[in-house]
């Protein structure tokens, strides 16, 4: 169940950053065995996982910022929910309205303006990026695939099953708060009237 190799200008861009992470991780291998006091050998590691977080951010903002462009074309009600119901500012619509921009272009530039600052390394963060093109869980398919890939489908991952234990997990009591009274120096007694 192999996935195809994307053809795109921004897959190539993630394959070179992640192929400067990887002669890192190389250059450190090659340099362990001299063991120079004068370089630290671990930064070379640390450098190719700085490398390949910000070459997946990266890749995630410009692909994002691709499939936008491609669904905003098509004006179609297959579009994903959430970006169906993108805000633009009323300074964006009026430059639609005057022709000076196109609604998919004004729609990836207000975009890009706005992700310019998420970095996308957290998985949370990630999928409320990715709801504006696709509507799947995709987290779950993920895991789904790699179940299969991997692991032959011995494990199984059942997305009602985790909620509902977290739903029936006792919450944890609050420090000085019982049934909604305050409890005062630890002694339960309520605090007297001045």
């Amino acid at each position: 169940m192999a996935v195809p190799r994307p053809q795109t200008r921004q897959f190539e861009a993630f394959m070179t950053n992640l192929s400067y992470a990887r002669r890192m991780v190389e250059a450190g291998r090659m340099l362990t065995p001299l063991k120079s006091p004068s370089i630290d050998i671990d930064d070379f590691y640390r450098a190719a996982w700085v490398q390949a977080v910000a070459a997946i951010d990266h890749w995630l903002h410009e692909e994002v910022l691709r499939r936008v462009a491609e669904l905003a074309i098509k004006d179609s009600p297959d579009m994903p929910y959430q970006l169906r119901v993108y805000e633009l500012p009323l300074y964006t619509i009026e430059a639609v309205r005057r022709g000076d921009v196109t609604v998919p272009d004004a729609v990836v530039e207000h975009l890009r303006d706005r992700l310019a600052a998420q970095s996308l390394q957290h998985p949370g963060k990630i999928s409320e990026v990715l709801k504006l093109v696709t509507e799947k869980k995709v987290w779950y398919e993920a895991a789904g695939w790699i179940n299969q890939s991997f692991f032959q489908g011995r494990t199984s991952l059942n997305e009602k099953k985790r909620t509902d234990r977290a739903r029936h997990r006792p919450r944890p009591r609050r420090r000085g708060v019982t049934r909604g009274r305050q409890v005062t120096g630890g002694q339960g007694r309520q605090p007297e009237a001045s």
